[in-house]
């Protein structure tokens, strides 16, 4: 068995057009005319991730794969309202759109939700600096609004053997637009908060070797597991017996999303792809990918070599 592990979790920020994340959005609303209700220190536990340093980080100089329109929020964060981030949206969601947005080797979701009409239900990550940023839960009506900003500091370090990056919120502050009928502020509390910092998510690339043809490791992926978003298999005018798609594997109690491309390589095929890591439950004060990265990667090559 031959297979060469990239093991490389991928920053997004190559994904994201810095302008979505910057621009009108990066202005305070209380700079803006919103009447201020308060500001308060916030007591939040810390939130630490660690990431083995045995995995590379890839080079911030693109997204091939397009990753972040693979975050689907309907598995992280609750779409339904049951639980999750978006526990706090009390109608039904008739439109999400989600960002990926990087500190170091994980991403937190920035996610903008229209509910009905004109009304919007926003949970933005904003005035990202090299130590600090803002989440903003907002209710407006593509113009005045009401909300809630949370500062958070982060800090990202290499020690021996992992990356690792914490969050901390210091501070909340409220407020409101407009002279009539304004919106209340939404409910997002310090709870809500620590539970959208404890999401994260991590872009895992694998490259496996194998003997065999690419449609016979295609197969396999359909035979052992879940096809979403499923498109049928498609040849490239380079290379024959390109295949790409998606699949959900279940590991270790996770449903982890998979998107995978299999070719031609030498007298057999490779596999090359992304697992979305979710966040694991945190355990002794720290969230570590290291185990459920471990256990994909042997997933995956019972896949291929099955």
């Amino acid at each position: 068995m031959n297979m060469r592990q990239y093991g490389a979790f991928l920053p997004l920020a190559a994904a994201i057009s810095l302008p979505i994340l910057t621009g009108c959005m990066a202005s305070t609303p209380t700079s803006q005319g919103a009447e201020l209700d308060s500001v308060e220190s916030v007591a939040m536990e810390m939130v630490t991730y660690q990431i083995p340093e045995n995995v590379v980080v890839m080079p911030q100089g693109g997204d091939p794969f397009n990753l972040a329109r693979y975050a689907d929020p309907d598995r992280y964060l609750g779409v339904d309202g049951s639980d999750g981030i978006l526990g706090m949206f009390h109608d039904a969601p008739a439109q999400i759109r989600t960002r990926a947005v990087s500190f170091g080797e994980v991403s937190l979701l920035h996610i903008d939700v229209r509910a009905r009409d004109s009304f919007r239900q926003r949970l933005w990550l904003e005035n990202v600096e090299d130590t600090s940023f803002v989440v903003h839960r907002r209710n407006d009506n593509g113009r005045a609004g009401s909300g809630i900003q949370y500062t958070v500091n982060y800090s990202i370090e290499d020690k021996e053997d992992f990356q690792e990056v914490s969050f901390q919120a210091v501070s909340a502050e409220t407020y409101r637009q407009g002279a009539i009928g304004r919106f209340s502020v939404p409910p997002y509390d310090e709870n809500e908060l620590r539970t959208m910092l404890s999401s994260g998510l991590v872009f895992y690339r694998f490259e496996i070797d194998n003997p065999y043809d690419p449609d016979t490791v295609y197969a396999n992926f359909r035979r052992l597991l879940s096809a979403y978003s499923f498109r049928p298999n498609h040849h490239n005018d380079d290379v024959a017996g390109f295949n790409a798609d998606r699949f959900r594997m279940p590991v270790e109690g996770m449903d982890v999303r998979v998107y995978l491309e299999t070719f031609p390589y030498r007298e057999g095929s490779k596999v090359e792809g992304v697992a979305i890591l979710p966040a694991p439950p945190e355990e002794g004060g720290v969230i570590d990918f290291g185990p459920l990265a471990e256990a994909v990667s042997e997933r995956l090559e019972a896949v291929v070599f099955d």
